[in-house]
């Protein structure tokens, strides 16, 4: 219950074809509901395109693994659109106050993408501490879209 209360910044996230500079700049604000369902929210602007997203994630933790959460998503944006999509998020590490480290799947009618992403509670950020865990998996900071090197819009 302790992590999903609060901020987390996205600072770190393995590159795919969906996951852009855009990406890296999301701040998620988490809460837990008294029934024990998660919600998420969280906006991004579309490739820094004028596209602005708001996103609204639900979800709960899966019965029968307790690392993993499931989420139904709904984004919408100023020009009407809508997309729903869904989310299983692998809690891989955290100390529940400072980082986390979780690999996350999504799923459309269209596409499929899985990714690590790296989060800090806001300004709390540590590179060389993302450099040890990105390294703990395997991948490298090349594999991987920073936060300190994009240019993220002011919210």
């Amino acid at each position: 219950k302790k992590f999903f209360s609060g901020n987390w910044s996205l600072t770190h996230a393995t590159r795919s074809t969906r996951v852009t500079d855009s990406t890296v700049c999301r701040d998620y604000d988490l809460k837990m509901h008294d029934n024990g369902t998660i919600e998420a929210m969280y906006g991004y602007n579309e490739n820094r395109c004028g596209n602005p997203y708001d996103v609204h994630c639900y979800g709960t933790q899966n019965s029968s693994r307790k690392d993993e959460f499931n989420f139904d998503c709904h984004l919408h944006n100023d020009r009407e659109e809508k997309m729903d999509t869904h989310i299983d998020a692998y809690f891989l590490a955290t100390d529940y106050d400072t980082f986390c480290v979780v690999y996350r799947c999504v799923t459309t009618k269209e596409y499929f993408e899985d990714n690590l992403f790296i989060l800090f509670r806001p300004n709390k950020t540590d590179e060389d501490y993302a450099k040890v865990l990105v390294e703990n998996y395997g991948l490298t900071m090349d594999d991987i879209l920073a936060r300190k090197d994009a240019t993220c819009a002011k919210s």
